[in-house]
């Protein structure tokens, strides 16, 4: 027998393939053009199973809509139409809190798996740990798991009642159970995180903090047969420790395919896995129309004019404005600071794709740049603690053998902060943990005991990231209003902005860039 398994992950709600970006562009990715594909395979075969790996209610102007009108049903019907078997929790599907979460559950027509999400009080949420299949005789037992690590980065009310454990001591206990008490000829474990060390080396790739747990799992030893992953938003494919291992890719631009040959015997006999390319497959019309109305109102939303910047503000050098500073930084960090009235504020380039600000701002312009729905937060820190962080800020650069600045490949863009508000000088020919050289607010040293009001989002200041000292602890205000919104307001507010130039980063000891 001939067993198909098809994976999609991360789509974040990016269903069309109209393009949030540029209104009259079709994107050469979305969720219809998965289902064409998806149909495909399931007409031209008899056993196919369909899961998604999480990570869909968060993410896209179209997620954001969905939101603001507190209703997920258009979105959960997206994936009744892919006649999805199983649909795996992702860590920011948690982002909009539990009540949106349970509603988007409840109108999904498949089974919604998270074994290691734990609910403490009660069962408000529909989850179980695990689902299983039979085709032709052939019990398939797919077991759910998400990254531990959610409660570092999301909003503590989100999360309320919930214990995320990790996900290789979960297996530990299911894999047995599914093979021995549920008497599984086939387990799949669909694990919404990454990988922390290479595929092929194991050498460590990222700092191992437990949110990536899939090549623990994958030389766990458990006698499970396939591993789906997610998260990392990569395109992997390939057989490992003589188990099928996929990822595919975010946003609808592939789909990962394992296919197993299976004798008489309920034995695995042959095992394939492969990525398919999506931007060649036309979009399913009735995926389409079924959020036709839905995405003309987001593109009417999305050119909105709030008003105007005096100042330039495009990005032409991503790297130059995370060493040197940039007018679009000081713009979010002015607008963060006034909103907390805090003494200086952080925020990070989310992704290389950003391209700052032309005079004239629209609601597109604003959430092409800051992609994430954060809220803002205002901490008390002190000096000390303000050093610590900006020390270990700065091991996100590193020099290579020619005395080059580039980005050290363990961490993300997103986890590296721009300060203004103070002025601070990092020097690359120093050792880590002795490259912050200067930090000086409104012309002086900063003072170990020196009281420090600082804003930033929600997710550093719960403690994405891994940063000293950040928490959760620190915090003394949040905003009602995410910071997309925030920015919206604060220009069609002023209608025409002036950015202040504030003291900010300086970058020395390297060679070029």
């Amino acid at each position: 027998m001939k067993l198909i398994i098809l994976e999609t992950t991360d789509i974040h709600s990016h269903i069309s393939t109209d393009s949030f970006k540029v209104p009259s562009r079709k994107e050469t990715f979305s969720m219809s053009r998965a289902k064409t594909y998806i149909d495909k395979v399931k007409e031209e075969n008899q056993n196919v199973i369909y899961i998604d790996n999480g990570d869909n209610l968060q993410g896209s102007p179209l997620a954001t809509f969905y939101h603001n009108n507190n209703d997920p049903k258009n979105l959960a019907d997206s994936y009744n139409l892919l006649r999805t078997d199983c649909i795996i929790l992702g860590n920011h599907d948690f982002n909009y809190g539990q009540d949106y979460l349970r509603s988007y559950i409840n109108h999904v027509k498949c089974p919604v798996l998270s074994a290691n999400t734990i609910q403490e009080s009660n069962n408000y949420l529909d989850i179980s740990p695990y689902t299983i299949k039979e085709i032709k005789g052939i019990r398939i037992g797919i077991l759910g798991l998400v990254t531990q690590y959610i409660p570092h980065w999301e909003n503590p009310k989100n999360i309320k009642g919930l214990a995320f454990k990790s996900a290789l001591n979960t297996a530990n206990y299911y894999v047995p159970f599914l093979r021995n008490k549920k008497n599984c000829d086939i387990i799949i474990i669909s694990y919404h995180g990454g990988f922390a060390k290479d595929l092929e080396s194991g050498n460590e790739i990222q700092v191992q903090t437990g949110e990536n747990e899939a090549y623990d799992l994958l030389y766990s030893g458990l006698d499970f047969d396939i591993l789906l992953t997610g998260h990392t938003h990569q395109e992997i494919a390939g057989v490992y420790n003589n188990i099928p291992v996929v990822q595919a890719s975010f946003a609808g631009r592939a789909i990962a395919e394992i296919t197993l040959e299976i004798n008489e015997n309920k034995k695995i006999i042959n095992k394939e896995s492969k990525i398919i390319d999506l931007s060649e497959f036309t979009p399913d019309l009735k995926l389409e129309n079924h959020i036709k109305k839905d995405m003309n109102k987001v593109q009417k939303f999305l050119d909105i004019s709030c008003g105007f910047i005096k100042t330039n503000a495009k990005v032409d050098s991503i790297m130059q404005a995370q060493i040197n500073g940039h007018p679009y930084i000081n713009l979010i960090n002015q607008i963060q600071m006034e909103y907390a009235r805090a003494d200086i504020a952080a925020t990070p380039i989310f992704t290389i794709e950003t391209k700052g600000f032309d005079e004239d701002i629209t609601m597109r312009d604003i959430i092409n740049n800051y992609i994430f729905n954060n809220t803002l937060m205002k901490l008390e820190i002190t000096g000390k603690d303000l050093k610590q962080i900006l020390e270990f800020n700065s091991n996100y650069f590193m020099l290579d053998e020619e005395g080059m600045i580039v980005q050290n490949p363990e961490y993300f863009i997103f986890n590296y902060d721009i300060y203004s508000g103070i002025e601070y000088t990092y020097d690359y020919s120093k050792d880590i943990g002795h490259r912050l050289t200067s930090l000086k607010y409104h012309g002086h040293d900063v003072k170990d005991d020196q009281k420090i009001t600082f804003a930033t989002n929600n997710y550093r200041a719960i403690g994405g990231g891994d940063f000293p000292v950040l928490n959760g602890n620190q915090i003394i205000w949040e905003s009602s209003e995410e910071i997309p919104e925030l920015i919206f307001d604060y220009i069609k507010e002023k209608k025409e902005v002036t950015i202040n130039n504030y003291p900010t980063v300086n970058t020395i000891g390297y060679k070029g860039i």
